[in-house]
């Protein structure tokens, strides 16, 4: 038998898009609807935000390697280390430029990037 149990809610908390990433006890997730928009750490177990971010537009987010890749709407791109504590821009550029709202997808060495026109895939060495 499963059962439920609502432990808090907030609703300051608007996850516009589907990608979340939990890691431990802290959700990492691009907050935000109409208006500003934050990248969020929320502490899953009390619900209390342990920082908001707003380097980038409403984003989508991948975990890959111990980093949050993420592309955001205007077509940002950025490589972040995020932990409860702080988040961490490790790199950014603007590689798309009509509204991406798809997930990075990581193949091997290979990630795939696209916005409403374009499809881009780029290699790590």
């Amino acid at each position: 038998k499963t059962t439920v149990k609502q432990l808090w809610a907030n609703n300051r908390y608007q996850l516009h898009f589907g990608s979340a990433i939990l890691d431990g006890d802290t959700v990492y997730m691009s907050s935000g609807h109409n208006g500003p928009t934050f990248l969020t750490a929320i502490d899953l177990k009390t619900g209390v935000t342990k920082w908001q971010d707003r380097t980038f537009k409403k984003a989508q987010l991948l975990k890959a390697d111990g980093k949050v890749i993420l592309i955001d709407e205007d077509g940002t791109l950025g490589l972040l280390r995020a932990t409860p504590e702080k988040l961490e821009v490790l790199s950014q550029a603007a590689i798309l430029q009509n509204i991406a709202w798809t997930v990075p997808t990581v193949v091997g060495t290979k990630m795939y990037v696209r916005d409403r026109r374009t499809i881009a895939a780029g290699c790590a060495t």
